[in-house]
């Protein structure tokens, strides 16, 4: 299946990236040089603080794992910074 994913920020990227690991062919596509859009605003459900507790938090928590699952697979991706956590 082909596969279009229209921003590359958090959310996009890892839509993308499931995408790509079910075997989809995938075009990711961007407006800006740099995420500026919503998922750096509000880091698309990576960032656990203020989260409530239970599934908000928890599903939180495993983004942030996917995420930085990607990050050490892709060079140059980002990371969450603990400093912000």
């Amino acid at each position: 299946m082909r596969v279009i994913v229209v921003g590359a920020g958090v959310v996009g990227t890892m839509h993308a990236w499931h995408a790509i690991e079910r075997g989809h062919e995938v075009v990711h596509i961007e407006r800006e040089a740099e995420a500026r859009g919503a998922s750096v605003r509000n880091f698309g459900l990576v960032w656990v603080s203020g989260r409530a507790g239970g599934e908000e938090l928890d599903t939180a928590l495993r983004a942030r794992e996917l995420w930085e699952a990607i990050g050490e697979r892709v060079p140059g991706l980002g990371s969450v910074s603990y400093t912000h956590l």
